[in-house]
C-alpha cells in the first residue's frame, strides 16, 4: 500500500483492516498537495482511512503525466489494483476541470475518466491485472482538464494460486514467537512464505504444498534479548543469528531441532556453557566467535574446537 502523506512507514486506527501505508516515492515533476476539506467520506469498498485521502501528489503542468513503474519480478502473475482519487480543493466549475485516465502500457483501461469527488473518494480497482517485470502504469490528463492528474493513495495485491496451502501452521506460530519477542520484525505479515515471490526477505521456504520454512538468515538485525523458544520450526536447517547484541543461555532447545546442520551464533552477548547437545550433534556446524562472555567447556572458558564447534 502506498500513500503520499510523510516518510515513514505508518499504521491508522481508523484502517480496518489494518494496513501498513508506504510513502509514495516523489520522482521530478510531482509535488505533493493537501486537501482542504474539512470532511472526507472514506465509506467506500475498500475503506482507506481518513489520512491517506488528506494530502495527494499532482504533476506541476496540466498536460503532464503521473507515472508509476513498479518493481515486478521477471515472471507474469496476476494482481488487484486499487487507487483512491479525492479533489484537493473546491473547483470553479466554469474554469477549472481535473479529468484524466488509468493507462497501462499506454492504452487506457476505463471506459470513462476519473473526476475526483471533493468532500469524498473515488475507488478505481481491477480485480485480475497480469503484469510483468517491465510494466508501466499512467495517469493521463484528458484533453479538456485544465488540473494536471491527482493521486492519493494505492493499493497492489498479487493473486495467488487458489490451490496453493499457506506456510506450515507450526512455522507461522515460531515466527509469531520471534517477533513477539523482537520488535523488529513486526514489519512483516501475512503468509511469510507465499506468494514465491515475495516470502519475508529473512527466511527461506521449500516448495512442498504446505511449505515449511527451512531457513532464518537475521545475521545483523539489532536483535536484543533472549531467545525464545521456536521449536515448533522443526524443519529448519539454517539458523544466522550473528553479529546482533542476543544475551543469556545458549537455548537447550536448539539441539533438539532435527534437521537443523547450520548455527551461527558469533558476535553476541550470549554467556554460561555451550550445551553438550549442540556441541555434540552430529551433523551440525555451529559457531560461536566473538561472545566473550561464552564458556565452551564446562566453567572454564578455554578455546575449543572440534568438527562440530568453532570458537
Amino acid at each position: 500500500m502506498h500513500h503520499i502523506r510523510g516518510c515513514e512507514l505508518q499504521k491508522y486506527k481508523d484502517d480496518p483492516y489494518d494496513r501498513v501505508w508506504a510513502p509514495a516515492v516523489r520522482k521530478h515533476g510531482l509535488i505533493d498537495v493537501a486537501s482542504d476539506a474539512p470532511h472526507i467520506r472514506t465509506g467506500i469498498l475498500d475503506r482507506p482511512p481518513y489520512a491517506v485521502l488528506q494530502n495527494a501528489m499532482t504533476a506541476v503542468n496540466p498536460s503532464d503525466r503521473i507515472k508509476f513503474r513498479l518493481q515486478f519480478p521477471p515472471v507474469n502473475f496476476n494482481i488487484y489494483l486499487s487507487m483512491y482519487f479525492s479533489e484537493v480543493a473546491m473547483l470553479n466549475t466554469t474554469t477549472e476541470k481535473r479529468s484524466f485516465q488509468l493507462l497501462i502500457d499506454d492504452e487506457p483501461v476505463l471506459d470513462s475518466p476519473i473526476v475526483p469527488p471533493y468532500g469524498s473518494c473515488l475507488e478505481v480497482y481491477d480485480s485480475n491485472i497480469t503484469v510483468f517485470s517491465n510494466i508501466t502504469f499512467a495517469l493521463a490528463p484528458m484533453e479538456e482538464s485544465t488540473l494536471p492528474p491527482i493521486i492519493n493513495a494505492m493499493e497492489i495485491f498479487l493473486i495467488g494460486d487458489l490451490l496453493e496451502d499457506g506456510t506450515d501452521s507450526k512455522d507461522v506460530e515460531g515466527l509469531l514467537i520471534l517477533q513477539s519477542a523482537f520488535g523488529v520484525l513486526q514489519d512483516w505479515s501475512g503468509d511469510p512464505c507465499l506468494p514465491k515471490p515475495y516470502s519475508w526477505e529473512w527466511i527461506e521456504c521449500n516448495s512442498d504444498p504446505r511449505p515449511r520454512v527451512t531457513a532464518l538468515y537475521l545475521s545483523s538485525f539489532d536483535l536484543t534479548g533472549v531467545v525464545p523458544d521456536f521449536s515448533t520450526m522443526d524443519a529448519l536447517e539454517t539458523i544466522d543469528f550473528h553479529n546482533n547484541t542476543l544475551k543469556g543461555p545458549i537455548p537447550e532447545f536448539l539441539a533438539t531441532l532435527p534437521n537443523l546442520k547450520q548455527l551461527n551464533l558469533a558476535i553476541n552477548e550470549f554467556s554460561g556453557p555451550v550445551p553438550d547437545s549442540l556441541s555434540k550433534k552430529i551433523g551440525l556446524n555451529l559457531v560461536v566467535t566473538g561472545n566473550p562472555d561464552l564458556c565452551t567447556s564446562g566453567n572454564s572458558c578455554k578455546t575449543y574446537t572440534s568438527s562440530s564447534l568453532t570458537e
